[in-house]
Protein backbone atom coordinates (compact mmCIF):
# COMPACT_ATOMS: atom_id res chain seq x y z
CA UNK A 1 0.00 0.00 0.00
CA UNK A 2 1.05 3.54 -0.86
CA UNK A 3 1.90 5.31 2.81
CA UNK A 4 2.24 2.23 4.69
CA UNK A 5 5.27 1.46 6.67
CA UNK A 6 8.22 -0.48 6.02
CA UNK A 7 8.45 -4.12 7.69
CA UNK A 8 11.51 -4.65 9.53
CA UNK A 9 12.98 -7.98 10.61
CA UNK A 10 12.05 -7.97 13.96
CA UNK A 11 8.11 -6.85 12.99
CA UNK A 12 7.86 -10.77 11.29
CA UNK A 13 8.42 -12.12 14.67
CA UNK A 14 11.50 -14.03 13.99
CA UNK A 15 10.60 -16.24 11.31
CA UNK A 16 13.56 -16.09 9.46
CA UNK A 17 15.67 -17.35 12.44
CA UNK A 18 12.56 -20.19 12.37
CA UNK A 19 13.28 -21.15 8.39
CA UNK A 20 16.50 -21.42 9.24
CA UNK A 21 16.16 -23.31 11.72
CA UNK A 22 13.85 -25.45 9.64
CA UNK A 23 16.36 -25.66 7.03
CA UNK A 24 19.33 -26.99 9.23
CA UNK A 25 17.40 -29.25 10.60
CA UNK A 26 15.72 -30.51 7.58
CA UNK A 27 20.10 -31.28 6.31
CA UNK A 28 20.66 -32.76 9.40
CA UNK A 29 17.63 -35.50 8.34
CA UNK A 30 19.66 -36.05 4.78
CA UNK A 31 22.54 -36.11 6.08
CA UNK A 32 21.62 -39.04 8.99
CA UNK A 33 19.45 -40.86 5.87
CA UNK A 34 22.44 -40.96 3.87
CA UNK A 35 23.79 -44.72 2.16
CA UNK A 36 25.74 -46.56 4.43
CA UNK A 37 28.65 -48.13 2.58
CA UNK A 38 30.51 -49.63 5.31
CA UNK A 39 29.80 -51.18 8.71
CA UNK A 40 32.70 -51.66 10.53
CA UNK A 41 33.01 -55.44 11.68
CA UNK A 42 30.87 -56.71 8.64
CA UNK A 43 31.65 -57.72 5.25
CA UNK A 44 29.21 -58.56 2.60
CA UNK A 45 28.74 -62.32 1.25
CA UNK A 46 28.04 -60.98 -1.94
CA UNK A 47 29.84 -57.92 -3.78
CA UNK A 48 27.61 -56.43 -6.72
CA UNK A 49 29.32 -55.42 -9.66
CA UNK A 50 27.76 -52.12 -11.36
CA UNK A 51 27.41 -52.69 -15.37
CA UNK A 52 27.35 -49.76 -17.99
CA UNK A 53 25.28 -52.17 -20.18
CA UNK A 54 22.52 -54.44 -19.55
CA UNK A 55 21.57 -57.09 -22.31
CA UNK A 56 17.94 -57.72 -22.63
CA UNK A 57 17.62 -59.45 -25.28
CA UNK A 58 15.37 -56.89 -27.11
CA UNK A 59 18.42 -55.22 -28.97
CA UNK A 60 18.17 -57.05 -32.18
CA UNK A 61 14.45 -56.89 -32.14
CA UNK A 62 12.25 -54.85 -34.58
CA UNK A 63 9.26 -53.17 -34.32
CA UNK A 64 6.63 -53.08 -36.38
CA UNK A 65 3.49 -52.04 -34.76
CA UNK A 66 3.16 -49.22 -31.95
CA UNK A 67 0.14 -47.58 -31.05
CA UNK A 68 0.21 -44.74 -28.09
CA UNK A 69 -3.20 -44.15 -26.22
CA UNK A 70 -4.98 -42.65 -23.39
CA UNK A 71 -7.01 -44.49 -20.53
CA UNK A 72 -10.06 -42.82 -19.19
CA UNK A 73 -12.10 -44.24 -16.16
CA UNK A 74 -16.22 -43.20 -15.91
CA UNK A 75 -16.82 -42.49 -12.63
CA UNK A 76 -19.88 -41.02 -10.88
CA UNK A 77 -20.89 -39.67 -14.35
CA UNK A 78 -17.60 -37.72 -14.81
CA UNK A 79 -14.74 -39.12 -17.31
Amino acid sequence: EIGAAPISRTDVGGTGAQAMKAAQEEQEVEEAQAEVTNIPGWTPSVTLEVRDNNETGEEEEIELYSQRSKLYRFKDNEW
